[in-house]
């Protein structure tokens, strides 16, 4: 089934075929004489083997890397290297707050005070400074809902 169609236009159309230049019509066509004609399934055969070999050898087609595209991997990885390094130069260091154990620690190491022989064993009396007011004892009293506190 030729059509009357040159060698040289069957070629043509198969590559075509091959690439899917083809409008879906033509490619409908195309798939149909595929099945009925001999030549133009041999011209397909040929244009895939083709193709196919030139898609093997081209790097861009492959994605094998060309030495300029390595230069630009290289020279992409280096600039985000020096972006980072920078940017935790720049960046204000965040130290946490003292932690509860910290505090603890400080505390324990806090001097004790030197109190008389006779406050340490119970035989200190009060004076006015040492009494407690009224209104400290029912603040707390408030703060915490015990309502002994307020007994005393």
């Amino acid at each position: 089934m030729n059509d009357g169609v040159s060698p040289d236009d069957l070629v043509w159309l198969a590559d075509r075929f091959v690439l899917g230049e083809l409008d879906p019509d033509e490619t409908s066509a195309a798939e149909v004489r595929l099945l009925e004609d001999d030549a133009f399934a041999a011209a397909v055969a040929q244009s895939s083997k083709l193709i196919a070999a030139v898609l093997a050898t081209d790097p861009r087609a492959t994605g094998v890397p060309t030495p300029r595209s390595r230069l630009r991997l290289v020279a992409a990885a280096i600039a985000v290297a020096v972006c980072v390094a920078i940017a935790l130069v720049l960046m204000p260091s965040q130290q946490p707050g003292p932690q509860p154990a910290d505090i603890v620690r400080f505390w324990r190491q806090a001097e004790v005070p030197d109190w008389p022989v006779a406050e340490a064993n119970g035989d200190y009396e009060a004076t006015d400074a040492d009494i407690v007011p009224d209104w400290m004892l029912e603040a707390v009293a408030l703060d915490t809902g015990d309502s002994k506190v307020l007994e005393n």
